[in-house]
């Protein structure tokens, strides 16, 4: 019996479920951070195609903004899509963005078409799967979201 559990504890498939960024100083009050972390957001995050809107929630006394995001990237020669869920956690004088629900369109493979199955899959985290260019672009999107709230929100003109 311990040996038929040792075996599937070293062959259970690990996924990237998570991708959470270290906390940020920033200047404001939990709700000012998050209220500025929704504009941003809304300006930076991209919804994905008939997926709905880009804020699912938001509630600048608690510091919790949620959005989704879907974005490109490469792989070698191969294009990816891959949407997740951003949270932004907020509270006086810092935050951090934190990645969950973590999915990659696998639009290279022809059995998924043929079986019907959803071509969103979770990301594998073995070799060969690309999992770390994936969790490369998850940080990238963070770090594009960290620079906007960091700098007092969304730009705009004085006029």
């Amino acid at each position: 019996m311990m040996i038929a559990v040792l075996v599937l504890a070293l062959v259970a498939p690990d996924y990237l479920t998570e991708v959470v960024g270290e906390p940020i100083t920033t200047t404001g009050t939990t709700a000012e951070i998050a209220t500025r972390a929704e504009a941003c957001a809304a300006q930076t995050l991209n919804a994905g195609a008939d997926e709905g809107p880009v804020i699912l929630s938001s509630d600048p006394a608690s510091g919790v903004v949620v959005a989704r995001n879907s974005l490109e990237y490469r792989d070698g020669l191969l294009p990816w899509r891959m949407r997740s869920r951003i949270t932004i956690e907020a509270r006086d004088g810092r935050f951090r963005i934190r990645h969950s629900a973590i999915e990659r369109h696998d639009d290279q493979s022809f059995g998924a078409q043929v079986l019907g199955a959803s071509p969103w899959a979770p990301v594998g985290k073995w070799r060969g799967s690309g999992w770390q260019k994936a969790e490369a672009a998850l940080q990238e999107t963070s770090r594009s979201l960290a620079a906007c709230i960091t700098s007092s929100g969304p730009s705009s003109d004085d006029w």
